[in-house]
Parts: C-alpha cells; structure tokens; sequence
C-alpha cells in the first residue's frame, strides 16, 4: 500500500472511534506530528517544534517554496528577535540586520506571497519604510586592472 492510501485507511478509521478515545490517543501523538494534523496545532506549536531559535533554520525552503502561512506563523513570533540581529551575513553579502536578508531571499527566490506577509507585519508595527536601507555589501571585491 501506498502512504496515501494508508493515510486514507488510518482516517477513517479514527472517524469511527468515540470522542474519548481519540482524546485520550491524542495525548500521545508526539508533537512533532501534532504540528500537522490541524490548522490550530500548527498555529500553537508550528515555531516552537520545527524552528530552533536559530535564526537562518528552515527559512529558506520556506521562501524557496513559497509558503505564507508558515512563513507568517514563523514571522510573527521571531520579528522582533530578527530586527535586532545586526550585520548578518548569507553567501557573500553583508546586510545591516536579518530582516534585509529575508526581503533579499524573497526577491532571490521570488516568493511574492512571503514578501507580502513580511510587508503587512511590518505595516502593523509601523516600521515599513518603501525605501529601505541600501546598506547592503558584498564582501568581496575584485579589482580590475
């Protein structure tokens, strides 16, 4: 059997069982699986279990994928740790905070949706500015002759 199939199976039968027991099951369903059976575990816990407090973890394939919803569980909680990592550097860049980094993967990965999120977190605390710093550097500079 396929994993779809057997996904199909285990549903249905978990349909079947009384609210009780699928209550007293639910306690032991690890919480990393918890994150995602449903839309409210995953906005209680999706963070805390799948993003170390690491700042670049997971973040990319979020970007690269374009998933907003995650993205704008994750940048509601992490914002204000993110706007004061200062000088953060990704490849050969230099960005004056993390934030600068994250609209710079956005734009690298054209992820439309998750620049969105960012745009509207920021308009929300009020510190969007259309014009954003422009101090970002690369770090390596190669001189012609």
């Amino acid at each position: 059997m396929t994993n779809n199939k057997q996904s199909e199976i285990s549903l249905s039968l978990i349909d079947r069982l009384p609210t009780e027991v699928v209550s007293i099951i639910w306690e032991y369903v690890p919480l990393r699986a918890r994150v995602w059976l449903n839309r409210e575990g995953m906005r209680e816990q999706y963070v805390d279990v799948l993003f170390p407090q690491k700042a670049g973890g997971g973040m990319r394939r979020l970007l690269r994928n374009d998933r907003h919803y995650p993205f704008g569980l994750v940048v509601k909680k992490m914002y204000p740790r993110w706007s004061r990592l200062k000088r953060w550097q990704y490849k050969m860049w230099n960005f004056p905070t993390y934030v600068a980094c994250l609209y710079h993967l956005c734009n690298e990965y054209g992820s439309n949706n998750c620049t969105e999120v960012l745009i509207d977190h920021e308009k929300s605390l009020g510190t969007y500015k259309k014009n954003r710093s422009r101090k970002t550097r690369t770090r390596i500079n190669r001189w012609s002759s």
